[in-house]
């Protein structure tokens, strides 16, 4: 089938519009968390370094000293971004050191090479790619079709929580044309509801190839399951960040799920090759870096969002998870130096150049500053979000959604919720009461050209 024959059913409709691409550089940015003492690694100066080098607070030579490493010393790695390692100090404290004066050690085994995905049943039509996402309510579902690959971002949701065959995300890509039957990549950003309620059966249903995970830990039912899942599937290459290759045991207490009791148990993840600063390969023409990854043990589990980039063509795609830039504030306020976006402001401004944004925490003021949007640059806006709140807060913010569209053209997943709840004509269980299922939006992205936008309203 090619794609200028391709059509939706009959109960489909779709509204795009046109949007200028333009060029950006490609640079490849990481940032990974350490783990625990058993698997941990440690910064060092390197080989050739005869003094004291100088830490600094935050990724940026300008910033304020906080310590020095000295030849022979070690401290442990907390996490990474490009041009430098994060640290922890004897004290506490975190610091940061150059990579063009340190290195990692003790070295593990050599480890094991990235290996292109193979191309997942139900690609996409040949010469583009889509971005699907989709409506599931209070959360976020992200997916990504190329030639040779289908790649999916997270699946959960704080109220649209049907499991089995009414799961949201499962019922809307079983209307996808060609079908889809496998997934190359699964990323699961961070470990909240919202983002990992309907991950378990989509790891069971369509058994991907490689699991991307940040590796913290959240005592919930949803994200329990998803490593149960996970472990299952002994074919599955897991990816954290942190920990390399090998196994790793993972203690669940006694809980009762979805009316079943849970018994205490272990359950055992082999690890593959530890999220680096390596860009992987998802087909011929199409890559995914790891702007931001960290595993380690923080207040929030936002602070854990995996921030990945996609490299479609000619054209870049930011996704951010639930980074944010601090506490809740007007766009125009700096990012907290110590947040995901004052972190990746301070160290690779270059690597976040996108086309396209899936705009961070559900379009909150706790993220999406000025000084970010400024360095990605993007002209293309998605925002997922739904009815439950957030603490006391419906998102998305109206200042975020005004700032967006100051910018270029949003859309969002959340404009008829009211609506979605009764209507017998969505995608998974009609006139459920829940609002997802309605406003899915389409991103059709060529290898080269302009990019198209719209709501693929459609009905299984």
């Amino acid at each position: 089938m090619s794609w200028r024959n391709f059509t939706y059913s009959a109960r489909e409709t779709w509204r795009s519009v046109a949007v200028s691409g333009y060029a950006v550089a490609f640079l490849v940015a990481i940032a990974f968390a350490a783990t625990s003492a058993s698997a941990a690694d440690c910064v060092v100066t390197s080989a050739d370094i005869t003094n004291p080098i100088t830490l600094r607070a935050s990724p940026a030579a300008s910033s304020a000293a906080r310590g020095t490493l000295s030849p022979g010393q070690s401290l442990p790695l907390v996490a990474m971004v490009p041009s430098w390692y994060e640290l922890q100090l004897v004290n506490g404290q975190l610091a940061f050191a150059a990579k063009r004066s340190t290195d990692i050690a003790p070295c593990p085994a050599p480890p094991i090479p990235a290996t292109p995905a193979t191309g997942g049943t139900g690609a996409a039509i040949v010469g583009t790619y889509e971005l699907h996402a989709i409506d599931v309510g209070t959360g976020l579902s992200i997916l990504v079709r190329g030639p040779d690959f289908v790649l999916l971002y997270d699946a959960g949701s704080n109220d649209d929580t049907a499991r089995g065959n009414a799961n949201r995300t499962i019922a809307y890509i079983k209307t996808l044309s060609p079908a889809v039957t496998s997934i190359d990549h699964v990323i699961l950003s961070h470990p909240h509801r919202d983002h990992v309620e309907l991950m378990p059966d989509v790891i069971t249903q369509f058994k991907p190839h490689e699991v991307w995970n940040s590796g913290a830990y959240n005592d919930i039912c949803g994200y329990r399951n998803f490593l149960l899942a996970v472990a299952a599937d002994p074919s599955i290459e897991y990816h954290t960040a942190t920990q390399d290759v090998g196994p790793e045991a993972v203690p669940l207490s006694k809980k009762t799920c979805y009316g079943d009791d849970q018994p205490q148990q272990t359950v055992t993840l082999t690890h593959a090759k530890r999220i680096d600063n390596e860009e992987i390969a998802l087909g011929a023409a199409a890559s995914m870096t790891f702007l931001y990854a960290d595993g380690s043990k923080r207040p929030d589990f936002n602070q854990n969002s995996l921030v990945v980039r996609l490299n479609l063509g000619s054209h870049r795609v930011l996704l951010m998870g639930d980074a944010q830039a601090g506490a809740r504030a007007p766009p125009s306020t700096p990012p907290a130096a110590d947040s995901i976006e004052g972190k990746l402001l301070a160290c690779c401004v270059a690597d976040l150049k996108a086309e396209v944004l899936v705009a961070g925490h559900h379009g909150s003021k706790t993220s999406s500053r000025k000084k970010l949007l400024d360095a990605v640059g993007a002209t293309i806006f998605i925002i997922s979000a739904g009815p439950t709140k957030y603490a006391t807060v419906v998102l998305p913010d109206a200042e975020i959604v005004t700032e967006l569209e100051g910018r270029g053209q949003l859309f969002r997943t959340d404009l008829n919720d009211d609506q979605c709840k009764t209507s017998p004509d969505k995608v998974g269980p009609d006139n459920d009461g829940q609002p997802g299922g309605c406003d899915n939006i389409l991103v059709t992205i060529p290898a080269t050209g302009p990019i198209s936008i719209g709501y693929r309203l459609v009905s299984d």
